[in-house]
């Protein structure tokens, strides 16, 4: 048995189409699939392989609808208490359980603002987690203890991603979950679509045979019998990049944190020197130019935020000047550790230098510290 939409739902999908379909390279056929699966109040599950389109098209109907996107990682450590929330241990100690001291996750969150919670790597989600999802997908609510009830806007919808060949990390998704949830397949696209994502993506003004010849590549990947897994368009996207920068690199290094508050422009006072000096050295073992080197916080609670240095003359010109003083330093034979206030309670190394390196830092003669002090001068 077809059920079939109202008059009006279908019309609505056609217009959320048209638009929609002007923000996403090719995937007609998906667009659609995903626009009726939601405007018939069902979930949704995207099976495919990495690099896919698959967060760009949710991306463009949730901006079409003017709703939020609510990403969630998933991997091992996504417990239901970070999916659901928790109570803040502070105000409980001071007032008990209250309603307004619940600090919401990801699902009530989405649920509350008519969002769509997007758990990318849905198949690396243990079986309790996945689990506390079935209310709230098959009843549309949750009840959190000492909350209360909370009911899903009507624009609210759950959908999941996962790559079906991975086989390393990942979990058996229950058929109970699975029962819930409208499968869509979404694979690579053509050959024509990709050079023209490469040709978007990569800033324009691309070479053709360059980006045909990234794309090629990059397919040719895929099938190749010594590679366990190819490359998805992003691979080709990197490397018309780089062709199109007359060979000059781009330095990234992914952050799980979160991002400064205060954007710097090169060194940061100390805090912000891997960009360009990673920078500096790969000009030095590569050969090649660097234009910019950044620091990209790769999760949600980093909001996917690129910080980017240009490798200007400006920032060369600070980075001799931290150079020249880490090399009197070392000359010296007198490099101190000198962690600003309460660094060490966060920083991973602690195990290694141990608790008492701010104690240290105390003691030492301000004078052998001036070289420091210097750097943590520069914007």
């Amino acid at each position: 048995m077809t059920t079939q939409l109202p008059r009006a739902a279908e019309l609505d999908i056609k217009q959320r189409y048209l638009a929609v379909s002007g923000l996403v390279v090719g995937r007609e056929e998906q667009v659609r699939s995903v626009l009726a699966v939601l405007a018939a109040g069902r979930d949704l599950l995207l099976e495919g392989p990495p690099g896919t389109s698959k967060s760009t098209i949710l991306r463009a109907i949730t901006g079409n609808y003017g709703i939020p996107l609510v990403f969630v990682e998933g991997n091992a450590e996504l417990t239901p208490q970070k999916l659901i929330g928790y109570h803040d241990p502070a105000q409980v100690l001071r007032h008990g359980y209250r309603p307004e001291d619940f600090v919401a996750g990801p699902l009530p969150d989405a649920m509350r603002r008519g969002g769509f919670l997007y758990i990318e790597e849905f198949n690396r989600v243990p079986e309790d987690t996945l689990n506390a999802l079935l209310t709230a997908m098959a009843e549309r609510e949750l009840t959190v203890p000492r909350v209360g009830r909370i009911t899903a806007s009507d624009t609210f919808r759950l959908v999941a991603a996962m790559n079906p060949f991975d086989n390393v990390g990942t979990t058996r998704v229950s058929v109970s979950v699975y029962d819930r949830l409208c499968r869509l397949a979404v694979g690579y696209q053509s050959r024509d679509e990709e050079r023209e994502i490469v040709a978007l993506r990569s800033g324009g003004g691309a070479d053709p045979g360059t980006v045909a010849f990234a794309v090629d590549l990059v397919r040719a990947s895929r099938d190749h019998p010594d590679l366990r897994t190819g490359s998805s368009v992003r691979g080709a996207i990197d490397l018309v990049e780089r062709h199109r920068t007359r060979a000059s690199l781009r330095i990234t290094d992914h952050k799980t944190g979160k991002p400064p508050q205060s954007l710097p422009s090169c060194v940061g006072g100390g805090t912000v020197l891997q960009p360009s000096l990673y920078s500096l050295a790969a000009e030095t073992m590569l050969g090649s130019d660097v234009e910019s080197g950044r620091l990209f916080f790769c999760t949600q609670q980093g909001g996917f935020t690129p910080v980017e240095i240009r490798m200007d003359a400006t920032v060369r010109q600070r980075l001799g000047q931290v150079l020249s003083l880490i090399d009197m330093a070392v000359q010296d034979g007198f490099f101190p550790p000198a962690p600003a206030k309460d660094a060490c309670k966060f920083c991973e190394y602690r195990i290694v230098c141990g608790p008492y390196e701010e104690t240290r830092f105390r003691r030492k003669q301000k004078s052998f510290l001036d070289p420091l002090n210097q750097i943590r001068c520069l914007p």
